[in-house]
């Protein structure tokens, strides 16, 4: 295991179109510990969204990222992360540049270096866990769910997979729409949704892995 069960924070900001990246980056390079900032320079401008997540007591990170769309490839999925070293002042500069603060997420996530892979278990408000698998290449994270039974229990039925974002997981639990979710200003465990319901006690929830 990598990190334990640990809370996650994130704000989730829209890329306004007319944002000027050199000035950005140039106004954020003094926070970033690691990172590719070339990439990050490059598909900010085509980014479905910029987040900044507390991850750990010690790890922040920036990311730009473009999810696939339902019944899209793994090769959809588009990601440039940065660590930065604190979150408030990027915060700021992000404002300042005209980019509009979204949403604001919490969810609880356990991660495990498997193979090749990362495993992620993530809890969020409202859904049952499921787990997501990251790896370089689709034929390392499809070998990991083979190894795990995940396909084989796909194939039989009992679990769903998507490439999707987590707002596909929310519309296709609670019949809602990916549009509906992505409304909710705030979602943490203590401030739910009109539109979460129970769980049917005939269990036919499936989780997605």
């Amino acid at each position: 295991m990598l990190t334990p069960n640990i809370l996650q924070k994130r704000w989730i900001f829209t890329i306004p179109p007319e944002a000027d990246v050199d000035a950005l980056i140039s106004e954020l390079k003094p926070f970033v510990v690691t990172g590719d900032l070339d990439s990050f320079k490059d598909l900010l401008p085509s980014g479905d969204y910029l987040r900044i997540r507390v991850e750990t007591s010690d790890k922040t990170t920036m990311s730009v990222k473009i999810h696939a769309k339902s019944g899209g490839k793994m090769s959809d999925q588009q990601e440039a992360e940065l660590m930065i070293s604190e979150y408030e002042k990027p915060w700021k500069i992000l404002l300042k540049n005209q980019f509009l603060l979204k949403n604001y997420q919490e969810n609880y996530r356990e991660t495990w270096q498997i193979m090749d892979c990362t495993a992620l278990i993530d809890q969020w408000p409202g859904l049952k866990p499921h787990v997501e698998i990251e790896g370089k290449s689709e034929e390392q994270v499809m070998r990991l769910a083979e190894t795990l039974g995940f396909t084989s229990m796909e194939s039989n039925g009992k679990i769903s997979s998507t490439y999707a974002s987590v707002s596909y997981i929310y519309a296709q639990t609670f019949g809602i729409t990916q549009e509906e979710m992505l409304e909710v200003k705030i979602l943490t465990f203590d401030k739910l949704p009109a539109w979460v319901k129970p769980f049917p006690k005939n269990n036919e929830f499936k989780p997605f892995a």
